[in-house]
């Protein structure tokens, strides 16, 4: 990514937070709580050809459950779930089951983005996970086998423990920022036996995790990623150049911000207090480029190195 690039992206922020002032959170998962379907189900393991929007990821039999015929509980919400094996037990340690759906556009870049489905471990397991996650990609994922892919790398996983409850319903909820484009989504665990944090829940039962998942969603927040912005102050900039269509957010102090950057894309590495004096945007040098903002109306919430501007 070139210098003036990386600036544009910029623009990108202020046009997520615009968008998501000014229309309501719209769910872009389709068939959300597998509700609409072509055929009722009759049995394990069907869901391509039966749940609409929905399809196994691979050879795994994940599994379509719907009221009208063939269940196994009581669904969240509706007549329509799944059930799947995130994780298999000691005697098939590498059996992995996954469902992928496509949503109903794709995610913008720098936006932040919510992530939410609840689900409950069956009955009867004696085997629970902590692991559980969602990966977002520009192209639908398809495995030729029913294994763990830990080449895949999921924007969100459950940080809450174990997931353990057999009673209620558990409520999975993570944010992540978009790189953009991301059109589809898979769920399931994608490590290895070893690396998969797990829980032995004792005697009696079948071995092996089995849960069951319902109403997910995915929505913008009014999140904005500052990435590209850095601890610099432009505010002593003379004299100041106005922005043509590029953007920065102006500090008071070089304390006020201590934003994380990847210096393979962005002009300057995390830290540094001045900017690049030979970084140029269309001929012009970078740190004259800045826009008056109310930094007071933002809040700003602190993680390691990065700050997230919440309007």
């Amino acid at each position: 990514m070139t210098q003036a690039s990386c600036a544009r992206g910029l623009v990108l922020l202020v046009a997520c937070w615009s968008l998501s002032v000014t229309t309501a959170a719209q769910n872009l998962v389709i068939n959300p709580g597998f509700e609409d379907y072509t055929t009722c189900p009759t049995f394990l393991g069907q869901v391509d050809g039966y749940v609409d929007n929905w399809r196994r990821t691979g050879f795994g039999s994940t599994d379509y459950l719907n009221t009208c015929d063939f269940s196994r509980r009581d669904p969240r919400t509706g007549e329509g779930y799944i059930g799947m094996i995130p994780l298999d037990s000691e005697v098939a340690p590498t059996y992995r089951e996954y469902i992928s759906g496509e949503l109903a556009q794709p995610l913008e870049p720098n936006c932040e983005y919510r992530v939410e489905l609840w689900l409950i471990l069956a009955d009867g397991r004696t085997d629970a996970l902590a692991d559980f996650s969602v990966a977002f990609t520009e192209m639908p994922l398809s495995f030729s086998d029913a294994d763990p892919h830990p080449e895949i790398t999921p924007q969100v996983t459950n940080r809450t423990g174990i997931l353990r409850d057999k009673v209620e319903w558990m409520h999975f909820n993570e944010t992540f920022f978009a790189l953009g484009g991301e059109r589809y989504l898979t769920l399931g665990n994608f490590l290895t036996f070893e690396d998969t944090t797990q829980e032995d829940l004792g005697c009696c039962g079948q071995g092996g995790t089995y849960y069951f998942i319902d109403d997910v969603s995915v929505t913008k927040t009014n999140v904005v990623d500052p990435t590209c912005l850095h601890r610099v102050d432009f505010t002593s900039v003379a004299p100041p150049v106005p922005a043509r269509d590029v953007v920065f957010i102006t500090p008071r102090t070089t304390d006020d911000l201590a934003i994380e950057a990847d210096p393979a894309t962005c002009p300057f590495e995390s830290g540094d207090t001045d900017p690049d004096p030979d970084a140029l945007i269309d001929g012009v040098p970078l740190a004259l480029y800045q826009v008056d903002l109310e930094i007071d109306t933002l809040r700003l919430e602190k993680s390691g190195n990065t700050v997230r501007f919440t309007f």
